[in-house]
C-alpha cells in the first residue's frame, strides 16, 4: 500500500485458519466436569483487528483522548462490517501494527496480514 488517502475494501469476515487449517476457535469454556474445552466462537478477521485495536498498549497509554475515539470507532466500524469495508492506508497500516502487537498467534497474524493486504503474501 502506498498512497495514505487510498481506499482498500476488505471482506473482515474472513476466517482465521490454524496451522493445521482449521478455523480458529476463540472465548471458549473448560468444562468444569471434563475438563475439555467447549464451544467458542469463530475468529474472524474483523474480531482479531476489533479486538486489537480496542487494546491500549503500553506505547500508547498517553494517547489524546480523540486519538483514542478514532481507534474506538475504527474497532466499531470493522466489528461490524457486513460487507467488504473501504478503509483508506492509514487505517489498514494501523491495523497491521495492532494486531501484531496484541498477542494474537504468529501464524493467525501471518494469515491475516494478506487478508488485510494482498502485497503482505509472506513466503
Amino acid at each position: 500500500m502506498t498512497k495514505k488517502d487510498e481506499a482498500y475494501k476488505i471482506d473482515f469476515s474472513q476466517v482465521i485458519h490454524d496451522l493445521d487449517g482449521t478455523p480458529v476457535l476463540v472465548d471458549r469454556k473448560r468444562d468444569t466436569e471434563t475438563g475439555m474445552l467447549t464451544g467458542g466462537t469463530t475468529l474472524t478477521l474483523g474480531i482479531m483487528c476489533a479486538r486489537a485495536l480496542n487494546t491500549v498498549f503500553k506505547t500508547e497509554a498517553e494517547m489524546p483522548t480523540e486519538q483514542r475515539a478514532k481507534w474506538g470507532a475504527l474497532s466499531v466500524h470493522v466489528f461490524d462490517s457486513t460487507e467488504p469495508l473501504a478503509l483508506k492506508t492509514g487505517e489498514v497500516e494501523k491495523i497491521k501494527k495492532v494486531i501484531g502487537m496484541f498477542g494474537w498467534s504468529p501464524v493467525w497474524v501471518y494469515r491475516a496480514l494478506p487478508m488485510l493486504d494482498p502485497a503482505e503474501l509472506l513466503e
